[in-house]
């Protein structure tokens, strides 16, 4: 088990994975369907003498029969779902067999890397003190929105992070099927139905503000405990969503004083976008101030100011409009400082030509610009004699995932580019001239152009996703004399011995230049990625 395989993602607070789809379980019988989708958030009505005898039931004799109690306990604890832990201690252990578990009481193979499974598990001094300390750490970092490695609440989800094997959410699904036939049914299906009514419509990436004084909270549903109230007119972003509980549509929200809960979509409204004043611009297009303008961190008046534009300042817009606070805002990044903000466009007008690096002809592909949050890449002014590498990425995850992970700024971790599958899905998060953090060496980070490719290592890609990916990193290669080669195997130690398109899976780890992957040994773009087709589209 490798708890953080892919390290690039981690806190990602939005999906692209369906996290809350399959079976809600809250308050029924555990005897029912589960899938890789099912939400291990919803606890089920199951004692520990029944979670033992199915135990016993399917495995006689296990060792891990007794643990019954244990499991309930970190269920009411956690809100963790007692038979995805049972199920999970049974694939991981043999049934609390193998050797680690019965040397080291490690039911769960927590940090069994796949490099040093026995040298590197962790001990512990019991089967429930290891219960007791997974869930804590999994509920913290997996389970919740603001945990490092959080995907969504499914076996999908975790899966993204948890274990190398693909085949690991399925295999536990068809353990807690096995578990759920020996358990009692109630017949409740524990299906849900559209929460109350007067609920919103939202998507991802939606802006919002509460309506009331709003409670958001660790998860969907009115007894999960309550992280923080927000002021009526609080503004936030969708991340995640619909999942119906106790009445409420709930909504993932990352409110604007960086707090990420679950809020009732009922006393939500977006702040929406329309064309009133200063609304008449597209991406890409030169602007400049008509007055001394503050450029703020985020759309509305209440947001951080950080700077104040003289007029005739050089900015280009990258997104918007987003109506807030009585004026319409518009993302731009301010050429000659090299600040991005959002501004009010009353007070922009047109500098008469868009930008000149993009468009057709060989220029620089039209791309989406939403920089990366401070602090998740390097300042630094690389030329072309510095960039040697483009590297290619999956993102193990979804396009509109990626972007929120290097929009994280606990993640630590951003890319230059992220292509998405829909055609022209391209959007760039850190300058050319700046080091993303992505490829697990710095020196690699330092020479090379990081590209983040929606999809899995071990799933294909659809030609759309070839093909935006060959445009932003064709125009790199031409841009920074990169050849446009396709080195195998592992690239030199040294950064400067060599140059060309590879994969992060060629990326050398720096404690070991023999072994790629980068320090953590990741296996992107994998097997899915074809690049005889890739190369032949540069």
């Amino acid at each position: 088990m490798n708890r953080s395989r892919r390290r690039f993602l981690k806190g990602a607070g939005t999906a692209g994975i369906a996290a809350f789809g399959g079976l809600s379980m809250m308050g029924t019988a555990a005897a029912a369907s589960y899938t890789i989708d099912s939400d291990l958030t919803q606890i089920v009505d199951v004692t520990g003498g029944q979670l033992d005898a199915a135990v016993e039931s399917i495995s006689s004799g296990s060792p891990l029969v007794g643990l019954g109690d244990t499991w309930i306990a970190a269920q009411n604890e956690h809100d963790i779902n007692a038979v995805y832990m049972v199920a999970h201690a049974a694939l991981e252990s043999a049934w609390g067999r193998s050797s680690i578990a019965q040397e080291k009481n490690n039911i769960y193979g927590f940090d069994a890397r796949d490099i040093c499974p026995a040298e590197c598990a962790d001990g512990y001094a019991s089967f429930a003190q290891c219960v007791h300390e997974v869930m804590t750490y999994i509920d913290a970092e997996y389970l919740t929105p603001s945990g490092n490695y959080y995907e969504g609440t499914s076996l999908r989800a975790m899966n993204v992070h948890y274990a190398t094997d693909n085949q690991w959410a399925e295999k536990i699904a068809s353990i807690m099927n096995d578990l759920a036939a020996e358990l009692p049914s109630d017949g409740d299906n524990g299906g849900g139905g559209d929460g109350g009514s007067g609920d919103n419509e939202f998507s991802n990436g939606d802006q919002v503000k509460s309506t009331v004084d709003l409670n958001t909270r660790h998860r969907p549903g009115t007894e999960s405990r309550v992280l923080e109230t927000q002021p009526t007119g609080t503004t936030g972003e969708i991340m995640n969503g619909p999942v119906s509980e106790d009445g409420y549509t709930w909504w993932g929200v990352h409110w604007s004083d960086d707090v990420w809960g679950w809020s009732a979509g009922q006393y939500l409204t977006e702040t929406g976008t329309s064309s009133g004043a200063g609304s008449g611009f597209s991406d890409g297009e030169r602007v400049t101030p008509t007055a001394n303008l503050n450029t703020r961190s985020r759309p509305g008046t209440e947001s951080r100011v950080l700077d104040t534009m003289s007029p005739e300042t050089a900015g280009e817009i990258m997104n918007g409009p987003v109506n807030e606070d009585g004026y319409t805002w518009w993302g731009v990044h301010w050429l000659d400082t090299d600040i991005w903000g959002w501004s009010a466009g009353q007070y922009l007008e047109s500098a008469g030509s868009d930008r000149g690096d993009g468009g057709n002809g060989g220029g620089k592909p039209d791309v989406r610009h939403d920089q990366a949050a401070s602090g998740n890449y390097g300042s630094a002014s690389r030329t072309a004699g510095d960039i040697r590498w483009a590297i290619v990425h999956t993102i193990e995850g979804s396009y509109e995932g990626g972007i929120s992970v290097f929009n994280n700024p606990s993640s630590g971790v951003s890319a230059h580019y992220v292509v998405g599958n829909d055609a022209g899905q391209i959007t760039q998060m850190v300058n050319d001239s700046d080091i993303a953090y992505t490829a697990g060496n710095y020196d690699y980070n330092a020479a090379g152009m990081n590209f983040e490719n929606e999809g899995y290592a071990s799933q294909t890609h659809p030609d759309s996703l070839y093909q935006n990916a060959a445009d932003i990193v064709g125009w790199v290669c031409e841009e920074y004399d990169i050849p446009k080669e396709h080195p195998s195997g592992v690239a030199p130690a040294d950064p400067t011995a060599g140059s060309g398109v590879i994969g992060h899976e060629q990326v050398p780890d720096p404690n070991n230049p023999s072994v790629g992957g980068g320090a953590s040994h990741h296996t992107d773009p994998g097997d899915g990625w074809d690049w005889e087709y890739f190369m032949g589209l540069l």
